[in-house]
């Protein structure tokens, strides 16, 4: 994540060449640097809390913490700014559900790729192979058919987090499948 004073730069460069919207990952370090004050975002994806930055943050509680802000202060700064941001969380993360617990969004989304059904994004059918992943994402707006031409458990998370944010941003069943 650039610094603050760049991101914005480039937010003004892509607006003014038409772009009407971005998505990128914000990482924890910016989120306590503030790099990303001043950003109203609609929609903030959470997958997973691995032991990746300890070295910045010390604890995983403060790493959590860190990455929280997303949640909360970023949540706050988008209803400044007239924006109802969703929060897409994976369940079966503890951090997941601690951020469920405190997010300040003005709409939880979540899912759960071990099929938790208390989640509203939830894989069935899933047939997994070492290059392919293909399931059924359940979701509030119908089934959506995913396939995958790469393997790896940790990408049906990512996948189901790309489906929620197509549910968040208002898209169809139909369009979030093409995607």
């Amino acid at each position: 994540t650039p610094e603050a004073s760049d991101l914005q730069r480039l937010f003004r460069q892509m607006r003014g060449s038409g772009v009407r919207s971005a998505a990128m990952e914000v990482v924890s370090h910016a989120l306590v640097l503030g790099r990303v004050e001043g950003c109203a975002f609609d929609v903030a994806c959470f997958t997973n809390l691995t032991q990746d930055h300890l070295d910045f943050h010390g604890t995983m509680e403060a790493y959590r913490d860190a990455k929280g802000l997303l949640f909360t202060d970023a949540a706050d700064a988008a209803a400044a700014a007239g924006k109802a941001m969703t929060a897409v969380l994976n369940l079966d993360d503890p951090a997941g559900r601690h951020y469920r617990d405190v997010s300040r969004a003005a709409r939880l989304l979540t899912f759960s790729p071990a099929g938790d059904r208390a989640a509203d994004v939830v894989p069935e059918d899933v047939a997994l192979a070492v290059d392919a992943i293909a399931f059924t994402a359940r979701t509030p707006v119908g089934a959506v058919p995913v396939r995958l031409a790469f393997g790896g458990t940790f990408q049906m998370a990512n996948a189901l987090a790309a489906v929620g944010y197509g549910v968040a941003r208002g898209l169809s069943a139909e369009t979030i499948a093409a995607g």
